[in-house]
């Protein structure tokens, strides 16, 4: 007579299942992206997905990590433009984190921020009596410009990629050079930060913004400025990207000293 499994057994199976099922949907981005990378070893896959999954490190014949810094070429500072390669863009932590980063710029409302961070800056102004700001729609594309390249080419600095000045990405607006001033930042922060969700609100967002900046705004020289624009972007990047997932952020705010 063939001998029954104990009741037991079935409860420890089906909660070895349900830990598994809910392992995968709260993981799934990152246990997709390793399993679909081919340049890991089936070894290097379980290390990856433990790591994220358990906070642990699986068994390795390997010490030194799966990229070599000397690769890495988005890092806090940088001001040089450089590219990515398609070898460290391969890697499961890179993909993990170009999902959240074209998550953010999908939820990104670009309109909303300039709106309510005019705001914020006319509060300012009011109370010290100052002329109000307007929003500079006129700098709109120039400010896409500027962000999207300091974000692709992973750096931050006063020139363009071309080695020109910034106001050279304004060529619509005369006397440029004597009109515009721009403020630059960069974030670094990990791709299941919260934050990167709470941003997805322009209020929260427009409030990080204006205190990134605020004491170039509330400056005396700051005052002459009539309007300004500014614009919001992220990139995946490879920062420690043997270890986590890092989402560079980088924000620009062109001032001129024209309404229009």
């Amino acid at each position: 007579m063939k001998e029954r499994l104990p009741i037991s057994f079935y409860f420890k199976l089906m909660f070895i299942i349900i830990t598994l099922m809910y392992a995968y949907i709260t993981h799934r981005p990152l246990i997709d992206a390793t399993l679909m990378n081919e340049n890991l070893s089936a070894m290097e896959s379980v290390n990856v997905i433990l790591q994220g999954v358990l906070g642990m490190e699986g068994s390795s014949s390997q010490d030194k990590p799966l990229v070599s810094p000397l690769d890495l070429v988005s890092k806090p500072g940088n001001t040089e433009p450089q590219l990515i390669s398609e070898e460290i863009k391969s890697l499961a932590n890179y993909q993990i984190a170009a999902e959240r980063a074209n998550q953010f710029n999908q939820q990104f409302d670009g309109e909303a921020l300039n709106y309510l961070l005019n705001e914020r800056l006319n509060t300012y102004r009011s109370d010290i009596n100052a002329s109000t700001m307007g929003v500079g729609h006129h700098l709109q594309e120039g400010t896409w410009n500027r962000t999207e390249e300091l974000s692709l080419y992973h750096y931050l600095g006063s020139s363009t990629i071309e080695g020109t000045a910034f106001y050279s990405l304004f060529p619509e607006i005369p006397e440029s050079q004597y009109r515009l001033g721009e403020n630059l930042y960069e974030l670094y922060i990990a791709a299941d930060d919260i934050h990167l969700e709470t941003w997805s609100n322009p209020d929260i967002l427009a409030d990080y913004v204006y205190s990134i900046f605020q004491d170039s705004l509330e400056s005396d020289h700051y005052q002459t400025y009539q309007s300004a624009y500014a614009w919001v972007q992220a990139e995946a990047s490879d920062y420690n990207v043997s270890e986590t997932a890092y989402v560079r952020l980088v924000v620009v705010l062109i001032l001129d000293t024209n309404l229009n």
